[in-house]
């Protein structure tokens, strides 16, 4: 069984803050881009700046703004 596409838990500073469904094959550039372009992560990291950007490949997706 071959998964087109994996859902990434998208977190801000540790906290869940939406979750974000890429294709399998996706890079990590497509994969941050999607989870940035959710409404709600938009809410947390707008007007902040984002120090590291942590990819947990086919888990989660981890935003550190300061």
């Amino acid at each position: 069984l071959v998964q087109s596409s994996i859902a990434y838990v998208v977190q801000v500073n540790g906290k869940v803050r939406g979750r974000v469904t890429v294709a399998a094959a996706a890079a990590q550039a497509s994969i941050e881009r999607a989870a940035l372009g959710d409404d709600n992560v938009q809410k947390f990291v707008e007007g902040k700046q984002i120090r590291k950007v942590i990819i947990v490949a086919g888990k989660l997706v981890n935003l550190v703004v300061a």
